[in-house]
């Protein structure tokens, strides 16, 4: 619980590629779970259009690489388990310098930016790595499923992504009155 960074939205690196790792629970929602990513929003905000990066479909072991091309489309390439090229996707009007991801099952969207989430849940916590994975991050998901079963939920191992070639975005700085008045 100390490792835990206060991190909620993302930039690509200079290098514009960002590669993916995903691990998913072997629990009963395994291939529900779409995962992908959205441009940030302000704290008035609410999210447009998701750009999916991950499937429902995904099986453990799928991974998908992700470029972020500097007119702002994101390319996504998803791979099964055994590397063989799954499908292809391109987006547009993707933000790669300020940009977040989400978690879909089914109709619930999680959101990683927690104010955009019912009664300002968190839905994703951000790790750093360390040692050999220093400058990565692990961000752990909580898909939102069986809210009044506490063994099954808020364990944030629904889905894990493993983060290279990406940042937090700078936080953008504020007023004390505009710090005040979020809390009235």
């Amino acid at each position: 619980t100390t490792m835990q960074e206060d991190i909620q939205r993302w930039r690509r690196t200079i290098s514009g590629n960002t590669s993916l790792t995903l691990q998913i629970e072997l629990g009963g929602n395994t291939t529900n779970n779409e995962l992908g990513v959205y441009n940030a929003v302000s704290e008035s905000g609410t999210p447009g259009s998701l750009f999916k990066i991950f499937p429902e479909a995904a099986e453990e072991g799928w991974f998908a690489m992700a470029t972020f091309k500097s007119d702002n489309r994101l390319i996504v390439n998803r791979f099964d388990s055994e590397g063989v090229l799954q499908s292809s996707q391109t987006f547009t009007d993707v933000n790669f310098e300020d940009f977040s991801y989400y978690i879909k099952n089914g109709d619930d969207v999680g959101y990683a930016q927690d104010f955009t989430n019912p009664g300002g849940k968190a839905r994703a916590l951000v790790f750093a790595g360390s040692g050999q994975n220093a400058g990565c991050w692990f961000l752990c998901f909580e898909d939102g499923l069986s809210p009044n079963d506490s063994a099954k939920n808020q364990d944030f191992d629904d889905v894990i992504l493993f983060l290279e070639s990406v940042n937090p975005t700078p936080v953008t700085r504020a007023t004390w009155a505009s710090v005040k008045a979020r809390f009235r």
